[in-house]
């Protein structure tokens, strides 16, 4: 949940972002003696090796720690590299469970449950799909099996040059552990910061427009200046006249950078389509910290941990929602195809079903329309109107996946209309099936 808020600065208060941006990939890390430890006593367990039979190194510091596991960069042995059907090289990331963290996790939701119940109205038929889904991270082999999956669906897309998705090694695959083939790639996030530094002058004035550009989505910037001062050291880049004062050079940069940056969120938003609409078999949690910028400008999509995957007669039912959605049918075909996926309200108001379908699977337009700052209180006036009685579980990551992705473009000022993206993928699912277009 907090990997959730942490992708959407318009939902919550800054100081919360801030924080829960950590829950991406930086909780606090075990020392490599435990991890050493930890993956020892499964290899022994599981496969009967040790781990000096599987491995001629491991880094001590981890490329990254969330609340389930942490990953390590490692190099396998000769024997266990290229064998087995794997042919991702000897450096590998390891990924392994901490201790507890199922039982932790069981604690942590019934604390978020109390929390929806007082400060999230409408959330409740949404969080036993989520419990269930997340249950399925507490077993590496399903990573395993998923990434295998998706791997082989990407390679045989439109998308094989430009997305990468890492090999695992699934012979020694476990329920708490998982070994799979080295993306050397960095962060996506980290990458733009970087160069938004080297365009600016500094990674101060980087960070700074960054907080600052959340705060403007958050409260407005007319509110952000009454608050925080107008002159607070950060140039606005959305100002005509800041951007009139630059040199050449610089504003050229600057421009490069954005349509970078907009066709990395670009491409996202249609492999997210695609895996979700013609292979059924989708990541369900695509925030920026599963995602890196490989050296040839390809994008690597890592941690398959929630991976969500539909039956045929969900895949369509689906598709038949966003159809609709993206052609701006009428609210009574758009409910029409909601109530057949599997949503129920309390007074069946068709309207504002047709607004919960565009709020999960479109754009958050309606909710400044509305006079709603946020998506939150948006769908609070909805359940309002007409409480949610019944969310089918295929809905819910498909609408996370949504929901993520329309926050990467909000520090951009690009407003996503998934549905609207993915009218031809969901044609084309319909079309294959022999299904005519209109909503049932």
């Amino acid at each position: 949940m907090a990997q959730i808020i942490s992708s959407r600065p318009d939902f919550v208060p800054p100081q919360y972002v801030d924080i829960f941006i950590t829950a991406e990939d930086s909780l606090p890390q075990w020392s490599i003696d435990e991890v050493v430890k930890e993956i020892d006593g499964t290899l022994h367990s599981e496969f009967g090796l040790a781990f000096d039979d599987v491995f001629e190194s491991i880094e001590s510091t981890a490329l990254g720690s969330a609340s389930i596991g942490q990953v390590h960069k490692a190099k396998l042995k000769p024997e266990h590299a290229f064998t087995g059907g794997y042919n991702g090289g000897d450096v590998v990331a390891v990924k392994v469970m901490h201790r507890g963290a199922e039982e932790r996790f069981h604690h942590d939701f019934q604390v978020f449950r109390w929390l929806c119940k007082v400060a999230l109205k409408g959330w409740e038929p949404i969080l036993d799909e989520c419990y269930n889904q997340i249950m399925s991270e507490f077993d590496y082999r399903n990573e395993a099996r998923s990434l295998a999956v998706v791997r082989q669906n990407m390679m045989e897309s439109p998308f094989r040059r430009r997305i990468v998705v890492p090999e695992p090694v699934s012979k020694l695959a476990s329920k708490e552990l998982l070994i799979m083939e080295m993306l050397q790639g960095r962060k996506l996030s980290d990458a733009i910061e970087d160069d938004l530094a080297s365009a600016l002058g500094g990674k101060e004035e980087a960070s700074a427009l960054i907080k600052k550009k959340r705060l403007d989505l958050i409260l407005g910037k007319e509110k952000r200046e009454a608050l925080h001062g107008r002159s607070d050291g950060v140039a606005d880049v959305s100002s005509s006249v800041w951007m009139q004062g630059l040199e050449l050079k610089k504003k050229l940069r600057l421009y490069s950078l954005y349509k970078r940056a907009k066709s990395y969120v670009d491409l996202m938003v249609d492999v997210q389509g695609h895996q979700i609409l013609t292979n059924g078999v989708f990541q369900g949690d695509p925030h920026n910290g599963n995602i890196l910028l490989m050296p040839d400008g390809s994008l690597g999509l890592i941690d398959y941990g929630q991976t969500k995957t539909l039956s045929e007669e969900q895949r369509l039912r689906l598709a038949r929602v966003v159809l609709a959605l993206g052609r701006k049918s009428g609210h009574d075909e758009i409910a029409k195809g909601m109530r057949a996926l599997g949503f129920k309200t309390k007074f069946g108001n068709e309207k504002t079903l047709a607004k919960y379908a565009a709020l999960f699977f479109d754009s958050d337009v309606a909710a400044k329309d509305e006079g709603c700052s946020t998506p939150q209180l948006y769908f609070a006036k909805l359940t309002s109107e007409d409480p949610l009685v019944h969310v089918p579980d295929v809905a819910i990551f498909a609408a996370r996946a949504s929901f993520i992705l329309r926050g990467m473009g909000t520090i951009l000022d690009k407003q996503i209309c998934t549905a609207t993206r993915w009218v031809s993928q969901a044609e084309d699912a319909l079309r294959e099936q022999g299904h005519e277009y209109a909503v049932p």
